[in-house]
Parts: C-alpha cells; sequence; structure tokens
C-alpha cells in the first residue's frame, strides 16, 4: 500500500508547476503529514485534537543539506522585496481609480541591475501564467529595465532607492479562463489558455 508521504511526493510533482496557489496548497498537505509523523512517534492518535499544540512546539528535522542554495535563497529574497514594492505601487494606483485590481496593471520594473538579474530567470519561466514572473507579481504585464544610475542595494530587503515601479492599466482584453488582461479580443482565451484549452480538448486515441 502506498503510504501518505510516498502520495506526498506524487503530490509534488503533480502542483510543482502551479505556482503561488500550488505551493500553499502544498504547505498545508506537508504539515498535515508532519502532523500525523508526531502523533505516531508519540504513540498518540492523530485525531486527537489536544496533540495539535503539542505538535506546534515539537523541532523540525534537520534540512536535508542537498536543497540548501543560499544563492536561490538570496535571489528569492529580492524577488519578494520587488513583489512587496510592487503590490504597494499596485495599491496606491487602486487607490487613485488608475487600475481596479493587481491582474488589470501592467508593470515596468525600472530597477540596478543586480535587482534584475534576479527577476530575470522568472521572466524566462513559462511553466506558469504568462511566465513564473507575472505569476509572482499577479500582473497581466510586466516590463524590466536595468539602470545603472540607480543606488546598488544595500540588502536584499532594503531595495527601495535601487527600484522605481511605474502601474499602468492593462490594454488588453480579460482572458475568461486565467482573467489576466493578455487577449487580443474581447470574449476570447489568451494565448497560453488557448494552447491548454485546445490540448485538453483533444479527444485520447
Amino acid at each position: 500500500m502506498c503510504s501518505r508521504m510516498q502520495l506526498l511526493r506524487v503530490f509534488m510533482c503533480v502542483v510543482g508547476g502551479r505556482g503561488v496557489f500550488g505551493v500553499l496548497f502544498l504547505n498545508h498537505h506537508v504539515f498535515g503529514v508532519k502532523q500525523d509523523i508526531f502523533h505516531f512517534q508519540q504513540n498518540r492518535d492523530p485525531s486527537k485534537e489536544q496533540c495539535d499544540s503539542m505538535l506546534l512546539s515539537a523541532p523540525w528535522t534537520t534540512q536535508y543539506q542537498a536543497w540548501s542554495d543560499p544563492t536561490l535563497a538570496s535571489r528569492w529574497e529580492t524577488v519578494q522585496s520587488v513583489r512587496k514594492l510592487c503590490f504597494s505601487a499596485i495599491q496606491h494606483a487602486r487607490d487613485e481609480k488608475r487600475v481596479t485590481d493587481s491582474l488589470s496593471s501592467n508593470l515596468h520594473i525600472q530597477a540596478h541591475p543586480t535587482i534584475i538579474q534576479a527577476l530575470v530567470p522568472l521572466l524566462e519561466d513559462t511553466t506558469v501564467a504568462k511566465t513564473m514572473l507575472h505569476a509572482t507579481l499577479l500582473c497581466s504585464e510586466v516590463q524590466l529595465t536595468a539602470d545603472s544610475s540607480l543606488p546598488a542595494p544595500v540588502t536584499n530587503k532594503d531595495i527601495t532607492s535601487s527600484v522605481v515601479i511605474s502601474v499602468e492599466p492593462a490594454t488588453l482584453h480579460k482572458c475568461p479562463r486565467c482573467w489576466r488582461y493578455q487577449s487580443t479580443t474581447a470574449g476570447a482565451h489568451c494565448t497560453r489558455c488557448l494552447g491548454v484549452v485546445s490540448l485538453h480538448s483533444k479527444p485520447s486515441s
């Protein structure tokens, strides 16, 4: 019989390309697995809710060293900082009634080259949405411009003076499937969704 941990590995492969929502959903299941492991190690019934408080105080196992990537961790910290600034800029644009929500926004990120360097790999990753960067920033379009005249970031979290973000309303039509404004025709699917729908509508051989 397949164990829950084995099922989790399969689940990780399935949701691995579903971006932010897949990560959040996966986190919930990882917590459930860790919960069951703890209960069984304590010879307790996993259904007992009173064990939950003990789980929260239990130490986690040592991180698998092969998964440790300081360079990736540093780059993702920069991405998170940019994301925070973008959300703030989008909210400001919403307050001024220039856009209705994040998906109706087109972003132009002008930043120091080191920050652009951290964002480019996400712009080249097309496993989710139009690119991973579009999914991360929850926007319809994003343009990157490296500007060496901007000061280099002090740390990955202190990048405010190294980034200039412009928010403009989306110019294309809203896709009825992904809700991003990337359709050239009103009511029609965007190019990516059209490909997905066509792929899944093909009769199985």
